[in-house]
């Protein structure tokens, strides 16, 4: 089996996320078949993007004390799908694994199973971290959106803690058979 890994941050390197996308894909490529690396996107075009974004969420905060969720938007998340739609393409792999890639994957379209993997969704993630809390309504709704969208095109959803998957569940009605508790490590 090929696995293609589609998400924004460098899921090769050991340095990224304290190399928790790393040991996934290491894993994968001992029991489950070879892994195609699709990732990272340093394009100029997604680079422009995010910077934008950090800088409107700066000025929202310094003018009305809310922030935007400057990694969690519309824009960003078409700007992926085009990234990777091709690269998934000439990869010719058989599915898509997608850690923590809600943006990533939510505007993308294809007929390859996607597997989701996240620590967390949308809902639970809103107002628990400081970053989170003081969000535009707006922001929460886009969030929300990017949320939705994920779960409903992953073939498979994975999640380490089981408050996740309920919330996957019940928050966002996903089919319980395609909600998967697998603890980390």
């Amino acid at each position: 089996m090929k696995i293609a890994v589609v998400q924004r941050e460098d899921a090769h390197s050991i340095g990224v996320d304290s190399g928790v996308y790393y040991f996934m894909t290491k894993a994968l490529e001992v029991h489950v078949g070879q892994v195609c690396y699709l990732c990272p996107d340093n394009s100029l075009v997604t680079r422009t993007i995010e910077n934008v974004g950090r800088c409107l969420n700066r000025a929202s905060y310094l003018l009305s004390g809310y922030h935007l969720s400057p990694d969690h938007n519309r824009i960003l998340s078409k700007r992926l799908a085009c990234t990777f739609a091709p690269r998934v393409f000439e990869s010719g792999c058989d599915v898509i694994f997608a850690p923590n890639a809600s943006v990533e994957i939510a505007s993308f379209n294809t007929d390859l199973p996607i597997v989701y993997r996240s620590d967390l969704t949308w809902a639970k993630i809103v107002d628990y971290y400081p970053g989170c809390s003081s969000l535009l309504k707006f922001a929460r709704a886009e969030g929300e959106r990017i949320e939705a969208a994920a779960i409903g095109k992953a073939s498979a959803l994975i999640y380490p803690s089981e408050w996740a998957t309920r919330s996957a569940i019940e928050h966002y009605h996903a089919d319980p058979s395609r909600v998967h508790f697998i603890p980390s490590g």
